[in-house]
């Protein structure tokens, strides 16, 4: 089963205000577009599926979790719900936005959200958050958006951010073309399992350092 998001959508949504924490332990704020999405939903966008598969899962880890995800997020919509998050606030962050920023439209030469602007959304968000551990996931290096151009760039500048653990999930789609689908984003479900694993080592390595 392929997870696709309605490209109307994009560019056009804005991220729910984080919700109350459930769960026990340290807190754990995730923010993510569709990709996040599918893993809080389940493995398709459109199947009626409404299990909270990423909170769930981070509650049976012993953490208290907040996860808010839509379709077509943007780095940007980070300034509007990171002052939102519940108290007593973060002790992990997990930010997984940019390929929306980063898609370039086949009759542009540059991407929907300068490469620099992406990454000042990221780091002021991890600055006001002030997080024990910040965790940054890169994005798919894919021709069909224009992720072969822009991407490798947003990939290098998240990995170049001091103090953050890096979820690299570039490589692993290089290495493992099946785990997206033909629009080169949204996983297939391999990619799906792929990527909630890809959350919890890095969660996993976060905790074990706070």
């Amino acid at each position: 089963m392929l997870v696709v998001a309605p490209m109307a959508l994009l560019g056009a949504a804005c991220l729910p205000t984080p919700p109350p924490w459930v769960g026990d332990g340290p807190h754990v704020v995730v923010f993510g577009d569709s990709q996040t999405y599918a893993l809080e939903h389940g493995p398709g966008l459109d199947d009626g599926n409404q299990f909270s598969f990423l909170t769930d899962d981070l509650v049976a880890d012993g953490y208290a979790a907040s996860v808010s995800a839509l379709i077509g997020a943007e780095t940007g919509d980070l300034a509007k719900v990171v002052p939102k998050i519940p108290e007593p606030g973060a002790d992990i962050m997990l930010i997984a936005l940019g390929s929306n920023d980063m898609r370039v439209d086949a009759d542009a030469e540059t991407s929907s959200v300068p490469l620099a602007t992406a990454i000042e959304h990221v780091t002021t968000a991890a600055e006001q958050v002030g997080a024990g551990c910040t965790i940054v996931v890169t994005i798919a290096e894919t021709a069909p958006w224009g992720l072969d151009r822009s991407a490798p760039g947003f990939n290098q500048a998240l990995r170049s951010i001091p103090g953050v653990v890096v979820a690299d999930w570039a490589p692993l789609v290089q290495a493992n073309p099946h785990y997206v689908g033909e629009d080169g984003v949204h996983q297939t479900e391999a990619g799906v399992a792929a990527y909630r694993n890809l959350f919890h080592e890095a969660i996993g390595s976060c905790g074990a350092t706070l």
